[in-house]
């Protein structure tokens, strides 16, 4: 499949400082534009997690102004992991595809597994951000807690229980303000998001050259409408080809504008992309969409893991939770091997050479699964067919009992799922709620047929172009 295909059939999967301007704020939320030629749109996945900063307020005097405002870290994995990160994996709940080198997945997986099991309650408050301000009446101060449901995007579920609700209500976590999503709450969500990063010219201002602005999937969605539109009304059902490359706006541009409703009656009509025949390219912006690619780095390339992390230690309100395991050494765990949930542990703090440094093996105990399959299911220690009291141990993968306290054959030491390795040495311990079996969603059904990679029929279409 192209480039343009796999833009157009997106579905939920240096520096540049010439940045667009919230165009949602403007008296008329809307804006007229072209997309650069040469450089497509770009897909990126990102966690959103809050910060503190800092500067100077020149309408307050120059005093120090501090806030937590939002960071958002653009994600170390595959996209094709982040697409399927909510499946699971019926009988043992583990994700279908886990994550492989993303610290941030790596906190988000272990973080989930403790609720799951039990040994973090779903209400605990995981991180603390505070900042001060002096003002005319004294000094003001905004806490922000990130609590380890919210941060896993539990807070935002759809089928949550009575039961659950009041657990949230007496933890003191609110979900709706006047009957509507308090942000509080659902903001806490840092699971990747995807985004798209899109260099365009502003049809009202040339004169800035071509502009970044990051845009949701709504938007990446609501153009590749227009496109795909647009393609439909050139499409020959005799030839079964397209009469005609205009509808490509890489090839032939044409303006799009795109609006936004900030009260949709249909959340899926937030944006509205459509295209503008009569809005006529001038030779200023023809030039700027067809010149050089702009730089997208800032906003494509992996966050830095030591700037998360001394986050993530400045803020966290839990001891016991093994940081070293999620950003140690990260770029060379390409492919880390999951403890699977055999009932054991590896002992925490042996170094990521001894066991896999993976989410499941980091001190807690992940749910339990049957063993993998040994000579066609027959144990080579005991001999037996079934009901076989072995496990695979987790480093050289030959079988060991599950009492054992270490392996006889590599000398892995194994420690038993114990108390929770938080502490509440910061925050009192809520009680956990009741461990429940997940259930994985349904698996995705695949199209009849490629909807934008093959010509409309199912045929091949040679006017399909890169995207």
């Amino acid at each position: 499949m192209g480039a343009v295909d796999d833009f157009l059939s997106e579905s939920s999967g240096g520096w540049e400082s010439n940045r667009l301007e919230n165009w949602r704020r403007r008296l008329r939320p809307e804006i007229l534009t072209w997309m650069h030629m040469e450089q497509r749109p770009v897909s990126v996945w990102r966690h959103s997690f809050p910060r503190v900063t800092s500067w100077n307020d020149k309408k307050n005097g120059g005093k120090i102004k501090r806030a937590i405002m939002g960071q958002q870290y653009v994600s170390h994995e595959s996209e094709d992991i982040l697409k399927a990160q909510f499946f699971r994996d019926r009988e043992s709940g583990l994700r279908q595809k886990p994550p492989k080198k993303c610290p941030f997945s790596f906190f988000l997986q272990w973080v989930q597994d403790a609720i799951d099991i039990g040994d973090l309650s779903w209400t605990r408050p995981l991180f603390r951000f505070e900042v001060t301000n002096e003002t005319d009446e004294g000094p003001v101060t905004e806490v922000r807690l990130i609590h380890a449901g919210g941060i896993v995007g539990m807070f935002g579920k759809k089928d949550m229980t009575t039961d659950e609700k009041i657990e949230l209500k007496n933890a003191g976590i609110i979900l709706r303000v006047d009957g509507k999503p308090w942000e509080g709450a659902w903001a806490q969500n840092a699971t990747a998001k995807q985004s798209f990063v899109f260099p365009i010219v502003d049809d009202s201002a040339p004169d800035k050259g071509i502009q970044i602005t990051i845009e949701s999937k709504l938007v990446q969605q609501s153009v590749a409408a227009v496109i795909k539109a647009y393609r439909e009304d050139l499409y020959d059902p005799k030839t079964k080809m397209t009469v005609s490359k205009a509808w490509d706006p890489f090839t032939e541009p044409y303006c799009i504008q795109w609006k936004y409703n900030p009260n949709p009656k249909n959340f899926n009509e937030t944006y509205v992309a459509t295209k503008v025949g009569q809005v006529q390219i001038t030779d200023q912006i023809k030039e700027l969409i067809s010149g050089e690619k702009p730089d997208l780095s800032r906003d494509t390339d992996p966050f830095n893991p030591k700037s998360l992390r001394s986050v993530f230690e400045a803020h966290c309100v839990i001891d016991g939770i093994p940081w070293d395991d999620f950003f140690g050494a990260f770029a060379e765990r390409e492919q880390p091997q999951l403890n699977q949930g055999r009932g054991r542990v590896p002992e925490v703090g042996r170094g990521i050479d001894s066991a896999p440094p993976t989410p499941h093996n980091t001190g807690v105990a992940a749910p339990l699964s049957p063993p993998p399959p040994v000579d066609e299911q027959i144990c080579p220690e005991c001999g037996a067919d079934n009901d076989c009291p072995h496990v695979a141990c987790d480093a050289c993968d030959k079988p060991v009992l599950q009492t054992d306290a270490s392996c006889k054959h590599c000398g892995l030491v194994f420690v038993a799922p114990g108390p929770s390795p938080v502490s509440a040495a910061h925050v009192p311990q809520p009680v956990p709620p009741p461990v429940a079996k997940k259930v994985a969603p349904p698996l995705p059904q695949a199209p009849l047929e490629n909807e934008f990679g093959v010509g409309f029929g199912g045929v091949d279409n040679e006017d399909d172009i890169p995207f």
